[in-house]
């Protein structure tokens, strides 16, 4: 049975917190900057204590963001202790979710009879500070310049982005911690080599983007190595990677019956003009300021570490072809293991090239990042009020408790398990409700999948039709076409004004509206035409 409590509740975007987070971010940081500079032993261990306590309070202040597509996790979870397999509509085979792994620890979570979405959120926050521990002992194997050391940290901890994503419910915060081990295990100089085949093991269950990262990294590594190992050395580990990273794809074929998850073939209706504007949009999520000195020390890295900026190049190309939506901006996370590599190496550039004036220098990009991230705080604090226009973060976790999960209740009450429903927001929806759910956006639908995938939105309006689901969960669209569907309104519109009356209409405070349609009676419809 879906869970009562909602941590949402447990702490709302007001001016209280936001002043609190204001005074932890001055106080911790500048006294942190202050301790790192010092460079001793006790004081060093003092200032990273002060930026996980800047880390730490950025996360309570985000926890009450949850995003809508860990409800799709939760679900999945809740029907594999069921009994009924990893399925979202039960006796339906799709795999829509993106990590398996992820999958695995909320099922588990789930099977213990803990809370799930505590549970996830539990877990964001623990891998969480791990990744910032991680990153901290990465950018130490690449740079002894405390001041510099302190200042990526700082920098990471108090990212706005990042502190949103690892309470959002989703698997962000899982593939982030191990990209970041790998970082650490590839960067570093002396490690078994045992630790890199467990890391590769586990890579193709975290994420898909997850192979493309190992593959450069081994890649890398082994043509580092060419002349010091033999050619059928090289060939038997090459081999070896090859069939860790294909052993997931041969599990996903027998289970589902495809080679990629379904999620893959929903996204790729998005135009490449779309993706090239996502690019743009999700590298201004992190800041002008990491990627100038990412992008420079990165290039210092070139010789030794040139894995690091090929990464970063693909994942570009990658987010050109998959992104155009803002839910993929997460994409622009992934960056951050690779890109603080190189945040690091250019603060100690910098710092070496001021000389004495490094302090004072530390002290203005300081008081710069603070500023910066304060001000989206203040802008999530203002649209959480209800005070400001439509900010993602904000409106999507008010959205998704006052408008989503409301249908969902309402559905559960008044459908049955067997009767259909129609959405392109299947998250909460689909969780609450407990309905068989016609996903139209095809992260959980084969068939509509397919229909993507080929550019063919027509076909997949004609299946809606034809199935004539009992329910549609839409938003509510201009007078006389009630259900404005996604991005094509005007036939299933029409249709839908016909055949469907509007039983339930909820608006967050955020302005964020759902409209719950019920399919008329047929000798209705019939009279009516």
């Amino acid at each position: 049975m879906p869970f009562e409590l909602t941590p949402e509740q447990a702490l709302v975007w007001d001016w209280t917190w936001f002043k609190v987070c204001a005074l932890v971010y001055l106080a911790a940081g500048l006294g942190g900057l202050v301790l790192a500079a010092r460079a001793t032993g006790k004081l060093q261990v003092a200032a990273a204590l002060a930026v996980l306590l800047i880390l730490l309070c950025g996360l309570a202040y985000y926890y009450p963001y949850t995003n809508d597509d860990s409800y799709i996790f939760f679900r999945y979870a809740d029907n594999i202790v069921a009994g009924h397999g990893p399925v979202y509509n039960p006796g339906e085979r799709c795999e829509g979710f993106t990590s398996p792994a992820w999958l695995a620890l909320l099922t588990g979570a789930r099977f213990v009879g803990w809370n799930v979405l505590l549970a996830a959120k539990t877990a964001g926050i623990i891998l969480g500070v791990l990744t910032l521990l991680l990153v901290w002992r990465s950018c130490r194997a690449l740079c002894s310049d405390q001041v510099s050391l302190y200042l990526a940290g700082f920098l990471l901890a108090s990212s706005a982005f990042f502190q949103s994503w690892l309470c959002s419910g989703m698997d962000v915060a899982l593939f982030l911690c191990w990209e970041v081990l790998v970082v650490f295990l590839f960067v570093r100089e002396k490690i078994p080599e045992h630790y890199l085949w467990i890391a590769t093991a586990i890579a193709g269950w975290i994420r898909p983007e997850a192979n493309m990262v190992i593959v450069i990294a081994w890649g890398w590594r082994l043509w580092s190595a060419r002349r010091t190992h033999t050619m059928k050395t090289t060939i038997l580990r090459a081999t070896g990677v090859a069939l860790l990273l294909a052993l997931p794809f041969v599990i996903r074929y027998f289970v589902y019956g495809t080679l990629l998850p379904t999620t893959f073939f929903a996204k790729s209706d998005r135009t490449l003009r779309s993706g090239v504007g996502f690019l743009f949009g999700a590298s201004q999520s992190l800041g002008p300021l990491v990627w100038i000195l990412a992008l420079a020390g990165l290039w210092r890295l070139r010789r030794s570490h040139g894995w690091l900026i090929i990464v970063c190049g693909f994942y570009a190309i990658y987010f050109v072809l998959a992104g155009g939506d803002v839910l993929t901006q997460r994409f622009s996370l992934y960056w951050i293991p690779f890109l603080w590599a190189g945040v690091v190496v250019g603060l100690s550039e910098t710092g070496q090239w001021l000389g004495h004036r490094q302090f004072a220098m530390a002290m203005a990009l300081l008081l710069l990042i603070c500023a910066q991230e304060l001000h989206r705080m203040y802008q999530v604090t203002r649209a959480g009020r209800g005070s400001e226009g439509y900010l993602y973060v904000s409106s999507s976790s008010i959205g998704t408790s006052e408008t989503d999960e409301g249908l969902g209740r309402f559905l559960a009450r008044h459908g049955t398990p067997d009767q259909r429903l129609v959405t392109d927001n299947i998250g909460a929806i689909g969780y609450y409700s407990g309905l068989r759910v016609i996903d139209y956006n095809g992260l959980t639908d084969t068939t509509i999948a397919g229909y993507i995938s080929r550019g063919r939105r027509d076909l997949a309006l004609d299946y809606v039709r034809t199935l004539a689901p009992e329910w549609i969960a839409c938003y509510p669209g201009p007078p006389g076409h009630p259900a404005d569907f996604g991005l094509n309104t005007g036939p299933l519109g029409l249709w839908a004004s016909e055949r469907y009356e509007s039983v339930l209409s909820l608006q967050s405070q955020t302005g964020y509206a759902r409209v719950l349609l019920k399919r008329r009676d047929v000798r209705s419809v019939q009279t009516q035409n």
